[in-house]
């Protein structure tokens, strides 16, 4: 079973995606495959997952796959149209089961909801070690983004990252968290200091035409944490939306939006434009993911990246964020984080986002951030807002976004393999979501005051 002699895989590049083009075969996976394939049938059994009788080709467009009719009622449906499918799944366990689906060798009606019941029934697919040479082998952040081309699809122009509708009311209480800083609770040195937690309620009626004002609004409400205001030093940095700049610039700020991806600045500085205060800002391409040498800052601002990085690149990227912060300035960050420790499937389901985008990827507990930053850096957070429902009304229409504009896409030069996998994550964090396992936050940090400050 090889690209050229399977049909539905001689559209895929295999220098591109050679996982993808190329799945395993023979007779030990043949074993494997047939023991998974009653191991999934199983597992959608007991998440109410309708395995639907399909023939093996069936209709659908270039921009989304094949096609599968919505059936009646709540439950998710599957249709099994390759049995590669057992076969990858067999090898890569839930990596192989996102491969496969790159691949069109199964479809459903509800992507995200189906990835949910198989994560909530506990399905942990058996899968062996792929070789290296097959699939991209985790490790840091080169700063590389989603396409600009799919990007600007979603947020109404402004890029797939969360927003917050105005029907969300807010509810703040004074915390006690406890502090991480080297000799805490000796010395004089406090054992806790107080942060400000906001939870926002739910957005009511939100509709599709909502979101672009909500990013704005969320964006300005990070830089308000940050402190940003007329004649304020901002660094947007990594710069993930022209929101942030645009929001910035608004209040008569300067703005430096930093990337490390040159499509990335092309987009930022092309959205960016015309917009008010635009000659306060400028789009830099700088060829380090972590800025160096490029001074102080009063206000550093940073959505949705912290997330990309793990490991010891998250400790340097916490370090750069506190040597880019001036003394008496501030940082804010919009990041997205677990609301627990993940259950195993979840943890299993992420490893296709560390293979294919972001080999960093961590989706790390609040209060291991508060560490991190306690411990790795002079910043400690004083305030912390909640966007839970916000960010899973924003996933779903960036999902909705994206797939109406899939032929747009693909006249931006994204094949169907990438745009199926921008799919598949935005699925599973929608999945992730609707489990109440991880929300998006918006931190804000100040310098910690010492005892001789």
């Amino acid at each position: 079973m090889t690209s050229s002699t399977r049909p539905h895989l001689s559209g895929i590049d295999p220098e591109r995606w050679e996982a993808v083009a190329h799945p395993p075969q023979g007779r030990l996976f043949a074993r494997r495959a047939a023991r998974e394939e009653r191991r999934f049938a199983a597992a959608c059994r007991r998440g109410g997952i309708i395995l639907a009788a399909q023939p093996q080709a069936v209709a659908g467009t270039a921009d989304s796959g094949p096609s599968l009719p919505a059936l009646s009622g709540p439950q998710p449906s599957v249709a099994v149209l390759f049995d590669e499918l057992f076969y990858r799944v067999a090898e890569a366990g839930w990596t192989g089961l996102a491969e496969s689906y790159l691949a069109g060798e199964w479809i459903t009606d509800d992507l995200a909801g189906v990835v949910a019941r198989l994560i909530d029934t506990g399905y942990r697919p058996r899968g062996c070690v792929r070789p290296a040479r097959l699939r991209p082998v985790a490790a840091p952040w080169r700063g590389g983004e989603i396409p600009p081309a799919a990007a600007m699809l979603t947020g109404g122009g402004l890029g797939p990252v969360c927003g917050v509708f105005a029907s969300g009311v807010p509810t703040t209480v004074r915390e006690t968290v406890a502090s991480h800083v080297p000799g805490a609770g000796r010395r004089g040195q406090p054992a806790s200091h107080f942060v400000d937690v906001t939870r926002l309620s739910a957005p009511q009626g939100a509709e599709l035409s909502d979101y672009r004002d909500a990013i704005s609004r969320a964006a300005g409400m990070l830089c308000a944490a940050a402190g940003v205001g007329r004649g304020t030093d901002v660094i947007d940095w990594p710069a993930a939306t022209p929101a942030v700049a645009e929001a910035a610039a608004a209040t008569g700020a300067s703005v430096d939006a930093v990337t490390a991806d040159g499509q990335q600045a092309e987009w930022l500085a092309g959205a960016l434009d015309g917009v008010p205060g635009a000659g306060r800002i400028r789009v830099d391409e700088t060829g380090d993911v972590l800025p160096r040498n490029r001074g102080r800052y009063r206000a550093v601002v940073s959505v949705e990246r912290l997330e990309l990085v793990g490991g010891t690149q998250r400790i340097s990227f916490a370090r750069a964020i506190d040597r880019l912060t001036d003394t008496g300035g501030r940082a804010g960050l919009q990041t997205v984080v677990a609301t627990r420790k993940l259950p195993p499937a979840a943890v299993d389901s992420l490893a296709v986002l560390r293979s294919y985008i972001w080999p960093g990827f961590t989706l790390a507990e609040i209060d291991k951030l508060h560490a991190l930053f306690d411990t790795a850096t002079g910043l400690s957070c004083t305030k912390v807002v909640h966007l839970r429902d916000h960010y899973a009304q924003s996933l779903a229409f960036q999902q909705a976004e994206f797939t109406a504009g899939g032929r747009q896409a693909a006249a931006g030069g994204i094949d169907a393999v990438m745009r199926r996998l921008i799919v598949w994550q935005l699925s599973l964090k929608q999945a992730l979501a609707s489990l109440g396992l991880i929300e998006a936050v918006q931190m804000t940090l100040q310098r910690r005051r010492t005892r001789h400050s």
